[in-house]
C-alpha cells in the first residue's frame, strides 16, 4: 500500500510537470505570434522608408545610396518575417505534439500580470505540503520503516495452530466414523547462517536511504521555490524595462522618420531607429513570455496547477 501511494504521488508529479511544460510552451508560442506581428510592422516601416527614400532621391535631396540602403533593410526585414513565421509554426506544432495531435495547435493564454512572489521562506511550508514528490518520499520512508519492523519480527519465535475434522464411511479401530485433530507448533530458528541479520541490516540501509532521499527532496523544493521566486521578480523587472525601451524606441523611430522627411537626417539614422524598434518589440515579447513562464515555474515549485488555458 505504501508503494502504491508513492507511485500515485510520483504520477501526480509527472502530470503537474507536463501541465506546467505545456503552459510554458503555450506562452512561448504566444511570444512567437508577437514576434511575427513585430516583423510585419518592421516590414511595413522598411517599405515606407524605401518609398520615402525613393521620393527624396527623385527630388534630388538624397543620394542614391539611401534607396539601396532602405531596400536592403526591407529585404532583411522580410527575411526576419519569414523566420518568425517558421518559428511560430514550429511552436504551434510542438503544442499539438504535447496534446497528442499531429497538426499545429493554437492555444490562447490569459493575459494577466502575475503578482510579486513575496518572501520565499513564507512559501516553503505550503510547497512542502503540496508537492507530490515530497509525499512520495514520505511514503517510501514509511515503507522502509515497515520493512525494518518486519525484519525484527523475523527474529521472534513463530507460533502456529492448525485444526482439521475428518469423516469416513468405514469405522476406525475405535468404532467411530469421524474425528478431529488440533496441533499447536512453536518454531524458533536459532541459526540460519546470518540470513535474518543480513535482512535486518539491509532494511536499516533502505530506511537510511529513504530518509536521505526525503531530506534531499525537501532541500530541492526549498531551492526550487527560492529560485522560482527570484526569477519571477527578475522577469517582472525585465518586462518593465522592456516596456520602457519599446516606448523610447518607438518615439525615436517616429522622430527619425520625420527628420528624414524634412531632410535633416540621413537614411542610416532611420534604418538604425527602425532596427532598434524591432529589437525592442522582440525583446518585449520575450520578456512577457519569460514572466508568464516564471509564474508557471513558481506555481510548479509550490505544487499548484498552472493557470488554465482555453
Amino acid at each position: 500500500r505504501r508503494a502504491s501511494r508513492a507511485a500515485a504521488a510520483s504520477a501526480e508529479a509527472v502530470r503537474l510537470q507536463l501541465r506546467a511544460g505545456f503552459a510554458q510552451a503555450a506562452h512561448a508560442a504566444r511570444a512567437a505570434e508577437e514576434v511575427v506581428v513585430a516583423s510585419e510592422q518592421a516590414v511595413e516601416f522598411a517599405a515606407e522608408h524605401a518609398r520615402s527614400a525613393d521620393r527624396s532621391v527623385r527630388a534630388g535631396v538624397a543620394p542614391p545610396l539611401d534607396v539601396l540602403r532602405a531596400r536592403t533593410e526591407q529585404v532583411r526585414r522580410e527575411s526576419d518575417l519569414a523566420g518568425a513565421r517558421a518559428d511560430l509554426g514550429r511552436a504551434r506544432l510542438a503544442l499539438g505534439i504535447l496534446l497528442g495531435r499531429e497538426g499545429a495547435v493554437r492555444v490562447a493564454v490569459p493575459d494577466v500580470l502575475p503578482e510579486p512572489a513575496g518572501d520565499p521562506a513564507a512559501l516553503v511550508p505550503d510547497a512542502l505540503g503540496r508537492r507530490p514528490e515530497v509525499r512520495a518520499q514520505q511514503e517510501q520512508v514509511a515503507a522502509a520503516e515497515d520493512g525494518l519492523r518486519a525484519s525484527w519480527a523475523r527474529l521472534a519465535p513463530q507460533l502456529s495452530a492448525t485444526g482439521s475434522v475428518f469423516a469416513s464411511d468405514v469405522p476406525y479401530p475405535t468404532g467411530d466414523r469421524n474425528g478431529w485433530r488440533a496441533t499447536l507448533d512453536l518454531t524458533w530458528p536459532i541459526y540460519d547462517g546470518g540470513l535474518r541479520e543480513a535482512r535486518q541490516r539491509q532494511a536499516r540501509a533502505e530506511l537510511a536511504t529513504a530518509r536521505a532521499a526525503e531530506a534531499a527532496q525537501r532541500l530541492a523544493v526549498v531551492q526550487e521555490v527560492a529560485d522560482a521566486a527570484r526569477d519571477l521578480d527578475v522577469a517582472r523587472e525585465r518586462l518593465r524595462l522592456a516596456d520602457t525601451q519599446r516606448s523610447l524606441a518607438s518615439d525615436a523611430a517616429a522622430s527619425a522618420r520625420r527628420s528624414f522627411e524634412a531632410g535633416v537626417a540621413s537614411s542610416l539614422v532611420v534604418v538604425d531607429a527602425n532596427d532598434r524598434l524591432y529589437q525592442a518589440d522582440v525583446g518585449r515579447a520575450d520578456a512577457r513570455a519569460r514572466l508568464a513562464q516564471a509564474a508557471i515555474a513558481l506555481d510548479r515549485a509550490l505544487g499548484r496547477e498552472p493557470p488554465s488555458t482555453r
